[in-house]
């Protein structure tokens, strides 16, 4: 379990959400309960290759394939449509998001609308938004703010997780269904933070904890 200061409100419904195009995950918490993995309830919305094997419950991790789209508009709204849908489905309201990253590269632009769009809706149905910087949330969850020598961040953020929560993402979804090869249970053995949805759930998970309501996390 998390080292928190005393909750400061009572049925607070808190969203931590890591926002991307193929793979946006929301976890949630509500804080009458105490804040450990077990206790969120976790959605996520993707859009790889081997989503649709993975669709549906695993434990607390909710699974759902975006339908295909024709046009970026149609997909960033129904992107928000979800995030709204599980909002109101969780009673969520307070939401935290991560900022966009500076020297993001490729579709940050689209990143950027999609941002807005979600925002958008959220602000439509009255939950405050709270956006933290990247560095912040990897300074606060992993101790520092970029990743070693010979790491990179996502492999950082994904051992900051399994070391605070305890929990093994590749035992609570099951990824065989989707990963028959041999080759691709060596990667999910060995490099679970570059298996989607793992390492967005961990990142998801982060954000959620960096709300400034918490004050404080220590790792």
């Amino acid at each position: 379990m998390l080292n928190l200061p005393k909750r400061i409100n009572t049925m607070t419904v808190r969203a931590g959400i890591d926002l991307s195009m193929s793979s946006p995950v929301i976890v949630t918490h509500d804080d009458r309960l105490p804040l450990t993995f077990e206790n969120c309830r976790i959605f996520s919305y993707g859009n790889y290759s081997y989503c649709k094997q993975l669709e549906g419950q695993h434990s607390n991790i909710n699974i759902m394939k975006q339908p295909k789209w024709d046009h970026n508009l149609e997909r960033f709204q129904r992107i928000a449509q979800w995030a709204a849908s599980v909002a109101q489905l969780c009673g969520v309201n307070k939401a935290c998001i991560e900022n966009y990253a500076y020297n993001a590269t490729g579709n940050s632009y689209d990143i950027g609308e999609l941002g807005g769009i979600v925002k958008l809706e959220l602000f439509k149905r009255s939950i405050p938004i709270c956006v933290i910087e990247p560095t912040r949330v990897k300074k606060l969850f992993a101790g520092r703010g970029s990743a070693p020598k010979g790491s990179t961040e996502k492999e950082m953020m994904y051992e900051a997780f399994t070391n605070l929560t305890k929990v093994d993402l590749t035992k609570t979804i099951n990824l065989q269904v989707a990963y028959t090869k041999e080759k691709d249970h060596k990667k999910i053995n060995e490099t679970p933070w570059a298996v989607k949805p793992l390492d967005d759930i961990a990142d998801a998970f982060a954000v959620l904890t960096c709300h400034p309501d918490f004050e404080e996390i220590k790792v």
